[in-house]
């Protein structure tokens, strides 16, 4: 029976990376991946493409370490600067994501930080929140996707099943709604002034 089943070394490595973000979650000091966390942007930003480079390289079909988003995960522009944002990611129980893929959107643009939400460490999903600067404020981009610190779910998100760009973008919004981010609108995400 055991040997009907195949595993793919991809999602074995996936789940030991889960765990072990898994576990730095846990028992890291909470500003570890809190609001003041702002050394994990340029850390991912200069070790990022190079893990990209060797997927490229190496990784067969796993190509993920970085990637364009379109349009339709673009929730709002804020009137706000990024450590504004940050701040309120936070008190609304989000965490960093340096484990995140490094994002940038068609106008050359670079996320500015990385974001998620989860119900739990070992929730099913979660919310993540990716930050661009904009020339009058920020520009923020969401979507639901499977949990990547789950190892029960990290090969789902890795391989992108289940990913939700409307599910996340109307849980930023409702988010916004409450939030001491009071200014911020459907702007075109195209625009940076």
């Amino acid at each position: 029976m055991l040997s009907d089943i195949s595993v793919q070394p991809e999602a074995i490595l996936a789940a030991v990376v889960a765990a072990v973000a898994l576990l730095a979650y846990y028992y890291a000091p909470g500003w570890v991946f809190g609001a003041d966390a702002r050394f994990w942007n340029p850390i991912r930003r200069l070790l990022v493409p190079v893990v990209d480079q060797l997927l490229d390289e190496h990784g067969g079909d796993l190509d993920y370490a970085s990637y364009e988003l379109d349009n339709s995960e673009h929730a709002a522009r804020v009137e706000a600067d990024v450590v504004a944002v940050g701040d309120a990611l936070a008190d609304a129980g989000y965490k960093r994501m340096p484990l995140a893929a490094l994002k940038t959107l068609p106008d050359g643009r670079v996320e500015a930080a990385s974001w998620a939400r989860r119900s739990s460490l070992l929730a099913r999903r979660q919310t993540h929140v990716i930050v661009f600067e904009a020339d009058n404020g920020v520009d923020i981009y969401a979507h639901e996707e499977p949990n990547a610190i789950n190892p029960l779910t990290a090969w789902k998100h890795y391989r992108g099943v289940d990913y939700d760009p409307a599910a996340g973008v109307k849980t930023v919004r409702e988010w916004l709604n409450n939030s001491d981010l009071s200014r911020w609108s459907r702007a075109d995400p195209t625009t940076t002034g």
